[in-house]
């Protein structure tokens, strides 16, 4: 994707710095591809404002927190992959200038507009693993990638709280339910004797009836719900 480029360093923290070089006088942008998370941040527009920051940054001894900066991108363009993506159809109603290179994606790809300045500016290029293929609008800041979406995809969210339910005679069972389902251990029936109810009430344990009431209790068993 930033092909043709130019590495400038791999630090200590396995981070790649490149300098991507097309038609400008100086090689750019700058980028600053993670890891962990698998997020290339924007840094640079070219390499003498990448040198110039990294200059400021040495001499007022803030290199370090420049680099937390940019991890705190990193992070958040990561937690929001899925508010960045736009599929291709939606993109295509928004921008006029992109809608043939759009033609030719395939359906399941998700679209990075990084275009606009914004104070996490990234792509998430391991989005859908190491078997997604990844696609660019020639040199403009537009990538999008396609494939089975991969296990960071697919991460948990924060699942939204159940309303308690009221207690009384009425709501017994559902409440049972819910805390059942919870995790809350429900009642246990002894392994020896083990008890099958019927509407009729009588038990496993009791003697067998009669076959005209075994017969009633069947029709009695198999009557709708009114």
């Amino acid at each position: 994707m930033f092909r043709p480029a130019l590495t400038l360093a791999v630090d200590d923290a396995e981070r790649r710095w490149i300098a991507e070089i097309g038609n400008q006088d100086l090689p750019g942008p700058i980028w600053c591809v993670f890891p962990h998370p698998e997020v290339a941040v924007y840094v640079s527009d070219d390499l003498a404002g990448f040198l110039r920051v990294l200059r400021e940054r040495t001499c007022g001894g803030e290199v370090g927190a420049w680099l937390r900066d940019l991890a705190a991108q990193a992070r958040t363009v990561w937690s929001r992959r899925h508010v960045l993506a736009i599929r291709p159809h939606q993109a295509h109603r928004l921008d006029r200038a992109i809608r043939g290179w759009l033609t030719t994606l395939p359906c399941d790809a998700y679209v990075y507009d990084l275009r606009a300045h914004t104070e996490a500016r990234g792509w998430p290029y391991g989005v859908v693993g190491p078997s997604g293929r990844h696609y660019r609008c020639g040199r403009e800041l537009i990538f999008a990638v396609a494939g089975l979406p991969a296990q960071g995809w697919r991460a948990p969210h924060p699942r939204a709280r159940v309303a308690s339910i009221p207690s009384g005679p009425a709501n017994a069972e559902v409440s049972f339910a819910v805390e059942t389902a919870r995790g809350r251990p429900g009642p246990r029936i002894t392994p020896e004797r083990p008890t099958r109810w019927t509407f009729s009430g009588r038990t496993s344990s009791d003697p067998p009836s009669p076959p005209a009431q075994r017969a009633q209790t069947r029709a009695l068993q198999l009557r709708p719900c009114a």
